[in-house]
C-alpha cells in the first residue's frame, strides 16, 4: 500500500508540473481569456493538488489510527521513507523544469513566468507533504502532533535542500523561519537537532525571503488601494519602503551581496532591482515595480541603506598634506605640493611635501628613509 501510495504521489506530481507548463501555454496562445477560461484551464492542477494532499492525509491516517497501533513502528519507517522519497521527487523535478531555466545565460520572459509558476505549485506541494507529516489535522478537532516520530535524520537533510532553493515554504510565514520548522520537528519527533553551518546559512536566507515577501505583498495593497481611490493620506507600513537584497521579481530568490551586487537598479526609487534582464521584464510584466509609489525622502532612505548594504558608500577623498608638517595643499601659496622624486609611492601611497626642509627632516628624524622604496 505504502509502495503503491509512493508512485501514485509521484505521477500526480509530475501532473501537476505539467499541468502548469500546459497552461501557460494555452494562455499564451490564447492571449486574453475569460474567466471561465482560465478555471478551466487551473481545474487539473487544483485537482492534482487535492489528490496529492489525501495521498499524504492517508499516510498519517496509517500512523496514528487505533487499528494499526501494534504495528505502528513497523510502518514508521516505511512511512518517512516513502515521505522523504517524494519530497526528493518534488526536487528532482526543481531541478528538471526550473532550475536550467533559472541558470540559463539568455531567459525568455515568458519562459520564466512558467518556471516561475511551476516554482510555486512545487512549493505548495512540498509544504503540503512536509507539515502534514509534522501536525495531523482533523477538521473536528484541534490540530494536534503525531504521536508518532519524525525521522530527523531522513528528514532534515532533505529539507535543507529544499529549503536553500526557497521551495520549502512559499512566504516563510506557515511555522516560521527555518529554526522555527527545526523546533516544530523537535516537537513532533521529541529528538534535539544540532545546527549546523547549513542551518545558519537557511535561517539568515529565510529571514531575508521573508522579509522581502512581506514589503512585497504590503506595497502590492497600497498601490492597489490608491488605484481604488481608497488609500487617501493614510501613512504606509514602514516595509514599504525598507531596501530588500532579494530580487524584486517577487518568484526569484537571489540575493545580492557586496560581492556580487544586481546589476539592474532604479536609481529614481531605490527599492527595485533584478538580477537578470528577464527577471525585470518579467517584473515589469506582472506591474511589480511601481516606482511612483516611493516618495522622495523614502527614495533617499533606501539609498542610504543599499549603499550601506553593499558598501557603496565613497569614501571622502582624502586631502594631500606634507608628510612631516601635515601642511594641507590648500593652504600653500602656491596650492601644489612636492612629490618625492626619490620614490613613487610608499606603503601608504604618494609621498608628498610642502618643502626641500620638510623632506630632508623627514629622511633624516622620520621615517622616510625606511619607507622610501626607490632611495
Amino acid at each position: 500500500i505504502i509502495k503503491g501510495i509512493e508512485t501514485i504521489a509521484k505521477r500526480h506530481i509530475d501532473r501537476i508540473v505539467e499541468a502548469v507548463e500546459e497552461r501557460h501555454f494555452h494562455r499564451m496562445l490564447l492571449g486574453s481569456i475569460s474567466s471561465d477560461m482560465e478555471y478551466e484551464l487551473e481545474r487539473p492542477e487544483d485537482s492534482a493538488v487535492v489528490k496529492h494532499k489525501f495521498f499524504i492525509k492517508v499516510l498519517c491516517k496509517m500512523l496514528t489510527h487505533e487499528k494499526w497501533s501494534w504495528f505502528v513502528y513497523g510502518l514508521q519507517r516505511d512511512i518517512n521513507e516513502c515521505v522523504n522519497n517524494i519530497l526528493l521527487h518534488c526536487l528532482h523535478m526543481y531541478e528538471e523544469h526550473v532550475d536550467p531555466i533559472l541558470m540559463a545565460h539568455e531567459q525568455c520572459e515568458r519562459h520564466l513566468a512558467i518556471a516561475f509558476k511551476q516554482k510555486t505549485t512545487i512549493t505548495k506541494v512540498v509544504m503540503n507533504t512536509w507539515s502534514m507529516m509534522i501536525e495531523d489535522y482533523d477538521e473536528n478537532e484541534p490540530a494536534r502532533t503525531l504521536q508518532t516520530k519524525v525521522s530527523l535524520d531522513l528528514f532534515l537533510p532533505t529539507m535543507r535542500r529544499l529549503g536553500m532553493l526557497d521551495i520549502l515554504d512559499r512566504c516563510w510565514n506557515y511555522m516560521g523561519l527555518w529554526y522555527d520548522i527545526i523546533s516544530e520537528m523537535e516537537d513532533a519527533c521529541g529528538g534535539h537537532v544540532k545546527k549546523i553551518l547549513a542551518d545558519r546559512i537557511l535561517q539568515e536566507k529565510s529571514k531575508i525571503w521573508r522579509a522581502a515577501y512581506d514589503s512585497f505583498s504590503s506595497r502590492e495593497a497600497k498601490t492597489d488601494l490608491m488605484r481604488k481611490h481608497l488609500y487617501r493620506d493614510r501613512e504606509p507600513w514602514p516595509q514599504c519602503f525598507t531596501y530588500q537584497p532579494k530580487c524584486s521579481a517577487h518568484e526569484c530568490a537571489n540575493v545580492e551581496t557586496a560581492k556580487s551586487p544586481h546589476k539592474i537598479r532604479c536609481e529614481k526609487c531605490w527599492y527595485f532591482h533584478c538580477c537578470s534582464p528577464a527577471c525585470e521584464k518579467y517584473a515589469n510584466m506582472f506591474d511589480m515595480h511601481h516606482c511612483d509609489f516611493t516618495p522622495k525622502d523614502k527614495a533617499l532612505s533606501m539609498k542610504m541603506q543599499t549603499e550601506k548594504y553593499l558598501a557603496l558608500t565613497p569614501s571622502k577623498k582624502q586631502e594631500k598634506c606634507c608628510n612631516f608638517c601635515l601642511t594641507k595643499e590648500d593652504n600653500l601659496p602656491s596650492k601644489k605640493l612636492l612629490k618625492c622624486s626619490g620614490c613613487k609611492s610608499s606603503k601608504s601611497g604618494p609621498v608628498f611635501y610642502c618643502s626641500t626642509q620638510c623632506q630632508k627632516s623627514d629622511w633624516h628624524f622620520g621615517t622616510h628613509k625606511v619607507d622610501c622604496k626607490n632611495r
